[in-house]
């Protein structure tokens, strides 16, 4: 894995033919940025927002929202990470899930007190976070929570950090598009290939 163009020459060297290829762009925002569009007067962030048909509720998850919130995330490795569902694991997920939520910023969205998006931090530096697990279930998906629970987070990123980075499949049109309308910019291009 690494910088696409970096990695397609070091399998062309060593004439491996990798089974899986995932491209991804590396996009990052800064600070700077993101309070341009999002805080321009120093607007006080909230927790909720509303939408046509009631109320989405945004909140901080912690280890004891592990279990409700276990679908999203299992669903997300299954749609996102797991290259061969045959090895699916709920029990290896669900403890990485607590391990995540004890050590990362992860927030979540509530419709009618179902979860129904997340997004959360899973490498921290000293100036920068990564972003990581974004993720809404299919039914809600282009209703703006996965924008509001994103725009949630990087107000907490940057109470501290300078940037925010994530990749995201390029082939995720949608989601690629949700960064860029955020105000991310895409630095790289990035590769993982699997053997």
């Amino acid at each position: 894995m690494g910088i696409k163009n970096d990695v397609v020459a070091a399998e062309r060297l060593l004439k491996l033919n990798p089974h899986t290829e995932i491209n991804y762009y590396l996009m990052v925002i800064t600070a700077e940025e993101f309070l341009k569009k999002y805080n321009p007067h120093g607007a006080k962030d909230t927790a909720s927002t509303g939408y046509e048909t009631g109320k989405l509720n945004i909140k901080r998850a912690a280890v004891r929202n592990a279990k409700n919130l276990f679908p999203l995330e299992r669903d997300y490795q299954l749609e996102e990470v797991i290259i061969n569902p045959k090895n699916y694991n709920p029990r290896f997920i669900l403890e990485n899930f607590k391990n995540t939520l004890a050590k990362n910023i992860v927030l979540f969205a509530e419709k009618d007190g179902v979860p129904v998006s997340k997004a959360g931090t899973n490498a921290q530096g000293f100036y920068t976070d990564q972003i990581g697990g974004v993720f809404t279930v299919k039914q809600e998906r282009g209703k703006g929570f996965a924008r509001e629970v994103m725009i949630r987070l990087l107000s907490c990123i940057f109470k501290e950090k300078k940037t925010a980075s994530l990749f995201v499949k390029r082939k995720n049109i949608p989601a690629v598009k949700l960064y860029e309308n955020l105000g991310f910019k895409i630095m790289n291009d990035f590769r993982i290939c699997y053997f």
